[in-house]
């Protein structure tokens, strides 16, 4: 009965049966990883760019500009583009099932609606300094 053990790979010097780990659970675990540095930033630009909306509605509204707020926007702006930038090299180098995870695809989708609100924003404050 010794001898047993010694057949079982999964089984460690302790006794206890360990399974490998699924490709499915590495994948998660490396895009969550993956996601993790350009996750801190989305906060602090999603919250920035709702306050540069509003604040463009609201000049909007009194029929005002302010060119603060578009530089505001254009700063904002490139560090969005430029977070998205290194994100995707991020991805390529990643390994298929990381590429394709959902975390991945919900990034995007997150960094593109913060891309577009920020875009929208700009286009509001050049229409007002136009006017």
């Amino acid at each position: 009965q010794a001898g047993m053990t010694d057949d079982i790979s999964d089984q460690q010097s302790d006794g206890i049966v360990r399974r490998e780990t699924s490709k499915d659970i590495l994948a998660a675990r490396s895009a969550r990883l993956l996601v993790r540095t350009v996750h801190q930033k989305l906060g602090p630009w999603q919250a920035e760019s709702i306050k540069l909306q509003t604040i463009a509605e609201r000049l909007r509204a009194a029929g005002k500009h302010d060119p603060a707020v578009t530089v505001a926007a254009k700063t904002l702006l490139g560090s969005v583009n430029k977070g998205w930038r290194e994100f995707e090299r991020e991805v390529e180098a990643a390994p298929e099932p990381v590429r394709e995870h959902g975390r991945i695809a919900d990034t995007r989708t997150v960094l593109q609606l913060v891309e577009q609100r920020v875009a929208a924003t700009l286009a509001r404050m050049d229409s007002l300094a136009k006017r």
